[in-house]
């Protein structure tokens, strides 16, 4: 499931929203790696 703060950027084309969506992607898939991990 995609948080919802991703869903918000994911409409977006503008340069900087989308590197935001990479970052906040970015940060999700890491805290859900970390959350399998204990």
């Amino acid at each position: 499931m995609i948080p919802m703060f991703v869903q918000e950027f994911a409409g977006d084309n503008d340069p900087l929203f989308e590197a935001e969506r990479e970052e906040a992607l970015a940060r999700a898939r890491e805290l859900d790696r970390q959350r399998r991990m204990q």
